[in-house]
C-alpha cells in the first residue's frame, strides 16, 4: 500500500498552487469507529494538502461558530442548505466525507461540492485493507489532491455563467426550469440555453446564450417597470390591435380602389351610347389614378401585416451595451 501511495504523494508535494484566493471549508467530515488521534491526523492531512494546492481553508471553529449564529443545522450538504452555508462561509467550495472503520481496514469517501449549486466536482472512493495509521494519512492527502484534479477537468468541459439583475431578486429560469433568483451561479453543459428574468411590477426578459466548454459569463440584466396594474403583455396587445386594423382596413380600401380603376381603364374607349356610337368613355386617367391608389393601400397593408407579425412574435429585450450597466461577458477564462 505504501509503495502505491509514494509516487501520488510526490505529486501532491510538488502540486503548483493555482486557487491561492479561492476559500473552501471542510464541511462535514465523518468518521465511524475511528479512533480519536486518526480523526484528528485525518481532517489535518486533507487541510494541509489543499492549503498546498493554493486553496484558503476555514479553520473547523470558524465553520463551527459561523454556521451556529447563522442557525444552519449540522449535516447540511444538500440544496437550499448548502447555499445557505456558502453565503455564510463565504465560500464556494465544502469537502464533505469521512473515514469508516472495520477492524484494521479503512474505507474512505470524499466529495468535492459547489455550494452554490450542489454540484458535485469530484468524488474520491478508497478502502485500505489492513492499513496502519499513517497510510490513512496519505491516503487522505492523495484523495485531497485527487478531488483538486477532478475539479480542475469538471470546470474545462462545463460552462459558468453568473445572473444579475436591477433590480436584484429577480426570478430566473435556464431552459425552462426555475433556478432560482438572481443573483445566483449556475454550472451548465456547453451549447444553447435560454434564460429568461421575471420580476413583480417589470417586463420580462429573454436571452438565448451560446456557451463553451471552460467558459465563465456573466450577465446583468436591466429590467423596465411598468405601469401600476398594467399586464406585462397588454402593451403588445395594443400594438399589434392597431397594425391589425391598419392591415385590414389598407388591405380593403386598396382592393376596393384598385378593382374601381381597373374597371374605368377596361371601359376607356368604349361605347357611352347613341344611334351612332359617337359619345365614348374617357376613363383612361381616373382608372390609372385609383388602379395606383389601390397599389399603394396594398403595399401598406402587406407593410401593416408585417409589423403585426413581428409584434406578436418578438419577445421583449432589453439592449445593453458593453461597457454600460448592462451585460458583461467574459470569454474565454477558465474557472
Amino acid at each position: 500500500m505504501t509503495r502505491r501511495l509514494l509516487p501520488l504523494l510526490v505529486g501532491v508535494l510538488w502540486a503548483v498552487p493555482l486557487h491561492a484566493a479561492e476559500r473552501v471549508a471542510v464541511l462535514d467530515l465523518r468518521f465511524v469507529d475511528v479512533p480519536p488521534a486518526l480523526q484528528q491526523q485525518s481532517d489535518e492531512r486533507l487541510r494541509a494538502v489543499l492549503q498546498n494546492l493554493g486553496y484558503v481553508v476555514l479553520s473547523a471553529e470558524e465553520v463551527k461558530r459561523r454556521l451556529e449564529e447563522g442557525g444552519v443545522p449540522p449535516g447540511c450538504t444538500i440544496g437550499p442548505c448548502l447555499v445557505n452555508v456558502g453565503r455564510l462561509l463565504k465560500v464556494e467550495r465544502v469537502v464533505v466525507g469521512g473515514v469508516s472503520a472495520m477492524g484494521s481496514s479503512y474505507d474512505l469517501t470524499l466529495t468535492f461540492l459547489e455550494t452554490f449549486s450542489g454540484t458535485p466536482l469530484a468524488q474520491v472512493t478508497r478502502r485500505c485493507d489492513v492499513c496502519t495509521f499513517a497510510e490513512i494519512g496519505r491516503a487522505v492527502a492523495v484523495a485531497g489532491a485527487e478531488l483538486h484534479r477532478g475539479a480542475q477537468a469538471f470546470f474545462k468541459t462545463h460552462a459558468l455563467v453568473e445572473v444579475q439583475s436591477s433590480p436584484t431578486g429577480a426570478t430566473v429560469t435556464l431552459d425552462g426550469v426555475p433556478a432560482g433568483r438572481a443573483p445566483l451561479r449556475r454550472l451548465l453543459a456547453p451549447g444553447r440555453h435560454e434564460l429568461k428574468l421575471t420580476h413583480p411590477g417589470h417586463g420580462p426578459v429573454t436571452r438565448v446564450m451560446a456557451l463553451g466548454p471552460g467558459q465563465r459569463q456573466t450577465v446583468h440584466e436591466v429590467l423596465v417597470p411598468q405601469a401600476a396594474g398594467a399586464n406585462a403583455a397588454e402593451p403588445e396587445r395594443r400594438e399589434t390591435r392597431l397594425y391589425r386594423w391598419l392591415a385590414w382596413s389598407s388591405l380593403g380600401a386598396g382592393v376596393a380602389l384598385a378593382g374601381s380603376g381597373a374597371t374605368l381603364w377596361a371601359l376607356h374607349g368604349s361605347c357611352a351610347g347613341g344611334p351612332n356610337c359617337r359619345d365614348l368613355f374617357d376613363t383612361r386617367v381616373p382608372g390609372v389614378v385609383l388602379v395606383a391608389l389601390g397599389g399603394a393601400a396594398l403595399g401598406t397593408a402587406a407593410a401593416m401585416f408585417v409589423l403585426d407579425h413581428r409584434a406578436r412574435t418578438t419577445a421583449p429585450r432589453v439592449a445593453i451595451l458593453p461597457g454600460a450597466r448592462g451585460l458583461q461577458v467574459m470569454l474565454g477564462v477558465d474557472y
